[in-house]
């Protein structure tokens, strides 16, 4: 073994850790201003998944050093510009990092905010303080158009309220009234009737932001006079009792507008299990449900109902949160030859009635079995309509349904009325369902 020396142990430790420095990589980039092409200093930089967090310097540039092999997004937050669903002034950019790269260019345009700001009134004029003003903006969930509340404030003794929003984008601004005690509402003129403001409003005289007109800012804007009015009217009390089938935790008791359907419509909210009471309820239709919450964020159980508020108090009695129940049902082919069957993967399913959203742990659609027999599988006491069959070959259509003495076309049906009947024909033309 000539030539051979013992090697020093230290000697090669400085070497391991060089090489295993050399594996980590950077990150890099730079935040501007969308309006100015400017520098944003001091913005806070976030690199996500991997624990570290900077600031940007007076030239807008920020840099991660000792970041491992690995998948990241990077995030940026600063004072005075638009923060958006996330948390965060402008979209998190998604990285993969390899080993020993110098990553660059990942940079940020971030626009400033816009100050929307007015007053909330009743309808005689008088500021109603202590009001809940909310920017909501556009979003789409599974395809369909609903709202996100991006900032909320309350009035201040004058009525008047200021509003700090991102200037990009569309922006509903509406007013919300907590529900009061009954023992709080003031009598009308006649001295028989309570009277107070609606419960919700939008700009410009909406009840919903789906029919509002919504508010168009630029970047530093100040847009003053946006005045929400609240119309004042009699106001009443809903009550009843809530239980459930299996008892179980305090059930949630919502009241909502009946002709909503944007998900944050719920206007009150309660626990219980037994009475409950909403009071300082102006004219209207409404529906209160009762529901029952999962580990899993789904409904074990669900009940509602239908209420119309006039000229007097409402007793709704007792409503029972009950469980997904299946619905059985068939499919025909009118005039079918002997031994023909239907035409394979065939989909039926019920629309909701009077929501344009399902709920979690809702499953109202099912593959039909060759034989024309399906199962949809988790129904709630709900109303249902419409019928939908998918995987019609052309020429085929629905020609007739029922469910019990109801047709699910054209009027509600609701689980426990009887088993779901779907007819189809033939007609030579292009599929209908």
């Amino acid at each position: 073994m000539r030539g051979w020396k013992p090697v020093n142990p230290l000697f090669l430790l400085p070497l391991m850790m060089v090489s295993g420095a050399a594996q980590d990589s950077t990150i890099a980039g730079r935040v501007t201003d969308t309006s100015t092409d400017t520098p944003v200093a001091g913005a806070t930089v976030t690199l996500r998944l991997g624990g570290q967090t900077t600031t940007t310097d007076a030239t807008g540039s920020y840099s991660f050093s000792g970041v491992k092999p690995g998948d990241y997004r990077v995030s940026v937050r600063m004072e005075g510009y638009g923060i958006g669903p996330s948390g965060d002034s402008s979209p998190m950019r998604r990285i993969r990092v390899g080993a020993g790269l110098h990553v660059k260019g990942i940079d940020f345009r971030l626009q400033r905010e816009a100050i929307i700001q007015g007053r909330v009134l009743d309808s005689d004029r008088h500021p109603v303080p202590g009001i809940t003003v909310a920017a909501l903006g556009e979003t789409y969930i599974n395809g369909r158009l609903d709202f996100w509340s991006v900032k909320t404030v309350r009035t201040d003794p004058k009525g008047e309220y200021k509003v700090i929003v991102p200037a990009k984008g569309r922006w509903y601004l509406g007013a919300f009234r907590a529900l009061r005690d009954a023992r709080t509402l003031e009598k009308g003129e006649d001295g028989e009737e309570h009277r107070d403001t609606a419960l919700v409003t939008f700009f410009h005289n909406a009840s919903s932001p789906l029919s509002a007109q919504p508010v168009h800012a630029i970047p530093g804007s100040l847009l003053d006079g946006i005045d929400l009015v609240l119309p004042l009217k009699p106001v009443f009390c809903v009550s009843g009792s809530a239980s459930a089938i299996q008892e179980g935790s305090a059930l949630s008791i919502t009241l909502r507008a009946r002709e909503e359907d944007w998900r944050s419509s719920v206007l009150a909210q309660v626990q219980s299990n037994g009475p409950f009471q909403f009071c300082g309820v102006p004219t209207g239709s409404y529906v209160v449900r009762v529901t029952l919450g999962t580990p899993k964020g789904a409904f074990a159980c669900l009940g509602q109902e239908f209420v119309e508020v006039g000229k007097r108090d409402v007793d709704l009695g007792k409503l029972i949160c009950q469980p997904a129940q299946a619905v059985s049902g068939r499919m025909v082919l009118q005039d079918a030859q002997p031994n023909e069957r239907l035409p394979e993967n065939l989909h039926v399913s019920l629309g909701a009635y009077g929501r344009r959203f399902g709920l979690i742990g809702e499953n109202a659609g099912a593959r039909v079995q060759p034989d024309g027999v399906f199962s949809l599988p988790q129904l709630f006491a709900l109303p249902y309509w419409g019928v939908r069959v998918d995987g019609l070959p052309a020429g085929y259509y629905v020609k007739e349904a029922s469910m019990g003495s109801r047709d699910p076309r054209r009027e509600p049906v609701s689980p426990g009325m009887g088993d779901l009947v779907v007819v189809l024909a033939r007609d030579g033309g292009g599929a209908t369902g």
